[in-house]
């Protein structure tokens, strides 16, 4: 006798007994075995995704500073050289599509308002390379959004 799902069958030899399919015993661990791997892999997948982290494509964790209005966010990460290039990016909170960004190289300053070309405003990123630098970036691109 074999229970599958809360069904009992004194058959089992791969027959459907309200439909749930009756395993036969000699194979049950194969199966079983291959439904844990399956398990295995939608749960780290699972893991991952909700772990609440996202990652830019330089494998650097994605911030949110603080921004108005609600209905969009401001994405921060760096780009490698010890936190002197990052990039700064106004996003619509439901579309995901960007609408300002402020960037820099490591060298110079670059900003963008979509539609627009980005263009370089400063020689260089001094005004951010300091503690206050995560209200420099939101006071800097509401500037730029002239609000």
């Amino acid at each position: 006798m074999l229970v599958v799902e809360g069904v009992v069958a004194t058959a089992a030899h791969g027959r459907m007994i309200f439909g749930h399919t009756v395993l036969n015993p000699e194979r049950q661990g194969v199966q079983m075995t291959a439904k844990m791997a399956v398990l295995a892999a939608m749960l780290s997948i699972g893991l991952l995704a909700a772990s609440g982290k996202t990652f830019a494509s330089s494998g650097n964790p994605v911030m949110y500073l603080a921004w108005q209005p609600a209905t969009e966010v401001l994405e921060y990460h760096s780009c490698g050289a010890g936190d002197a290039c990052w990039v700064a990016h106004v996003k619509s909170r439901k579309t995901k599509q960007r609408i300002a960004t402020l960037r820099c190289d490591g060298e110079k300053l670059f900003s963008g308002v979509a539609g627009q070309p980005e263009a370089m405003v400063a020689g260089d990123c001094h005004p951010f390379e300091h503690e206050n630098k995560f209200q420099r970036i939101p006071a800097a691109l509401r500037a730029l959004l002239q609000r």
